[in-house]
């Protein structure tokens, strides 16, 4: 099995970082994995789920190794309200919806699947973007 998670995710921090509309949101605070004690508000990378995706390419006998990417970006903040996530949560939203770099992989379908808001046990507020992206190699 194919599995390009490590180019989808590299792929996916990079789009948000060279997002000048994210940059204005939380600065440079995007991480695949938070450090203890980030600053809020910042942006992390949350579980990703990988299935094969064997298809035809359209030529007789070809198949690619492709694979299909699950994986949900979320924003945290310490704000009691929930304007600062919800306006984090559509920027990230919007850069996602464009077509990104994958290094090694052709990008065949990427979608904003789902938006969640909600606050956690210490009244901070986060937002999920969810993303499924399925790719093939390029090589």
């Amino acid at each position: 099995m194919n599995d390009p998670s490590e180019a989808v995710c590299a792929g996916i921090i990079r789009a948000l970082e060279l997002s000048a509309a994210v940059h204005n949101e939380v600065s440079d605070r995007v991480y695949d994995e938070a450090p203890e004690e980030a600053t809020y508000p910042y942006i992390v990378l949350g579980d990703v789920n990988v299935t094969p995706d064997i298809a035809d390419s359209g030529e007789v006998d070809q198949l690619y190794d492709g694979a299909i990417i699950e994986t949900a970006v979320h924003v945290y903040t310490s704000q009691t309200g929930r304007a600062l996530a919800r306006r984090v949560g559509a920027v990230i939203a919007k850069v996602l919806d464009d077509e990104i770099d994958i290094t090694g992989y052709a990008v065949i379908v990427h979608d904003v699947a789902a938006i969640s808001y909600g606050r956690d046990e210490e009244r901070r507020m986060f937002g999920i973007v969810s993303v499924r992206y399925e790719v093939c190699p390029t090589a």
